[in-house]
């Protein structure tokens, strides 16, 4: 989930253990630091698969509030592609190579911040589409143009 409060953003999670984690944890424990026992674990099929490779903007983001359309990411993707925006028009101005790798830095994310963007407009919220295969060139690292 994810919330805004006084213009400040908080992403909140909840881990749970995976299959077969918590036996693992309970039997490497001594007996004195022993996990209670949770009878309201999710069952495996709820959990993502291992497999799954997500895209940087889901990592960053997140992939269920992307894929839910949260208005709350919404509203925060939207700030920072006006927060990077602006950053890198007033580093284009500026010369020397701290100038040159922060704007690459501000760049990279606004790349971020446009890929879930874009899933927010183009991609209904049931997942239509797969918007993950998707690509977006990227500026390449200094030092990494012949590669």
């Amino acid at each position: 989930d994810m919330v805004e409060e006084d213009g400040k953003f908080y992403s909140m999670m909840r881990a749970v253990p995976a299959e077969g984690g918590e036996k693992r944890a309970r039997k490497n424990l001594p007996d004195h630091e022993k996990l209670p026992e949770q009878e309201n674990l999710p069952k495996r099929e709820n959990l993502p698969d291992r497999e799954e490779v997500w895209s940087r903007e889901e990592l960053r983001f997140g992939k269920r509030l992307i894929e839910e359309r949260h208005p709350v990411l919404e509203r925060y993707l939207r700030r920072e592609e006006s927060r990077c925006r602006k950053l890198e028009q007033n580093l284009s101005g500026i010369p020397g190579t701290r100038s040159a790798d922060r704007r690459e830095a501000v760049l990279e994310e606004l790349a971020d911040v446009r890929l879930a963007l874009k899933r927010f407009e183009k991609y209904p919220a049931s997942g239509a589409a797969d918007p993950a295969s998707e690509t977006v060139d990227l500026p390449v690292p200094r030092g990494e143009e012949d590669l």
